[in-house]
């Protein structure tokens, strides 16, 4: 039931009277790796919210009926580039594997219940620390894709709003698709 790595904490435990402040920081890291993955997908759910909204209001833009090709171009991005934004968002929501932890129910078993709350503690810990490191590799990935989302979100907003000061103040002096 239990592997090398944990044969070892378990070793190591028997002897340690610091097994419960391991126990504890290691809950405290667990708990704070997982609130960071939450607030990473609170992010992401915000920016695809953002993403989507810039991408309806770019189907108001003006560009084909102006005859202003400078709009349409940038009419064009602004919907490429939120869309873009979209899709990183969506990709960053998607499951991750989070890792393996010990499930209450098999702490329950005769094998785990007759140990020592020591080895339980140990064996607790090492399941704490993989599933901890699968939450760090799931939170680089998902601030990658926000950051890419955060840019390509900001230079849609930049496309969009240059698109409504040249519709609204330089229409006359842009070149014009004829």
């Amino acid at each position: 039931m239990e592997d090398d790595n944990t044969h070892y904490i378990i070793e190591d435990a028997n002897g340690s009277t610091n097994i419960h402040l391991a126990y504890e920081y290691t809950e405290s890291v667990y708990k704070a790796r997982k609130e960071d993955l939450d607030n990473q997908n609170g992010k992401l759910g915000t920016f695809l919210g953002f993403g989507g909204l810039l991408l309806r209001f770019a189907a108001d833009l003006p560009g084909e009926n102006t005859g202003c090709l400078t709009c349409l171009i940038l009419k064009v991005m602004v919907c490429g580039f939120s869309a873009a934004s979209i899709f990183a968002c969506a990709t960053g929501l998607t499951s991750n594997k989070l890792g393996h932890i010990v499930k209450p129910k098999d702490l329950m078993t005769d094998y785990w219940y007759n140990l020592s709350e020591e080895r339980c503690r140990a064996y607790i810990i090492n399941t704490w620390v993989e599933a901890i490191e699968v939450f760090e590799e799931a939170a680089i990935k998902k601030g990658q894709r926000l950051n890419i989302a955060i840019w390509l979100l900001a230079i849609a907003t930049i496309a969009f709003a240059l698109d409504l000061i040249i519709a609204s103040v330089l229409t006359g002096s842009i070149v014009r698709n004829n």
